[in-house]
This record gives structure tokens, C-alpha cells and sequence, in this order.
């Protein structure tokens, strides 16, 4: 009998090493981008919110230019390895789609975050609450 898997049960151990050997590159290109974006914006510190932030690389990197990262992401196994690569980050376990999300001077989203359907919670109405309360978290003067 087949049943629902969660993303919990979806991203253990295995998944999340596959997902930072395969997919690194993409968090690094990203990082890349939004430390120029946030430098051309005048942005030298701040908090960024890393939504799915996998692994940690984007967090990483961020937190290594000076900037304080709040990364969430629903996988523990994941986290588990961003809290050693970015070990000034503060990192929650939970959606994304229900998370709350701090005044800050980006929000960094890297890769499929918004169209995982491991999470039952995702739908039109959850997407929209999370991109309100992320539009509503950017401090005004951020410009990114």
C-alpha cells in the first residue's frame, strides 16, 4: 500500500547530501548575484532571510560578507549541514509557507522553493500569504 510522503520523510540524510552535491552550484551562482545586488543597493549588513536554504551554501557566504542570515528550510537533514557551514546563522526547521519572516534587506529563495509538493500546505492562498508577508518583512530602503 502506497502512502503520502511528507518533505520531512522526503529529505534525510541521503537526499540532502544528493541535494548539496548536485545542486551547489546554483546556491553559489546565487550568491554571487544577490552580494552584488545588496552592494550596488548601498546594503553592507542586514539580516537576509534565506528561504529552502538547503545546505547553507548561500547562507555561507552571506554570513562570511557580514550579514546576518535567517535560513529556513523544512528539511533537518539540511539544516544540519548549514548549521556547520554558516555556524553564525540562525537557521529554523519549518515551511516556508508558514514561517514568519523578519524585517530584513533581502529574501533569498534559490531554486523550486515555491512549487515543492512534498508540502501539503502549498496552494494558490499559501503562496500568496508567504509572498505578502515577504514583501511586507523587506525594509523599504533595501532596493533589492
Amino acid at each position: 500500500m502506497l502512502h503520502s510522503m511528507s518533505m520531512r520523510d522526503a529529505y534525510g540524510h541521503d537526499l540532502a547530501y544528493v541535494h548539496d552535491a548536485g545542486f551547489g552550484d546554483l546556491a553559489r551562482s546565487a550568491a554571487t548575484v544577490l552580494l552584488r545586488a545588496l552592494t550596488e543597493s548601498g546594503r553592507d549588513r542586514g539580516l537576509v532571510a534565506d528561504l529552502c536554504c538547503g545546505s547553507g551554501l548561500l547562507a555561507r557566504e552571506l554570513s562570511s560578507a557580514g550579514y546576518e542570515v535567517l535560513g529556513i528550510d523544512i528539511s533537518g537533514a539540511l539544516l544540519a549541514l548549514a548549521r556547520e557551514r554558516a555556524p553564525d546563522g540562525r537557521f529554523r526547521e519549518e515551511s516556508i509557507l508558514s514561517a514568519e519572516v523578519s524585517a530584513c534587506v533581502a529574501v533569498a529563495a534559490t531554486g523550486e522553493c515555491f512549487n515543492y509538493l512534498f508540502d501539503e500546505s502549498n496552494s494558490r492562498e499559501t503562496l500568496h500569504s508567504l509572498f505578502r508577508r515577504i514583501h511586507t518583512a523587506l525594509e523599504p530602503e533595501a532596493g533589492c
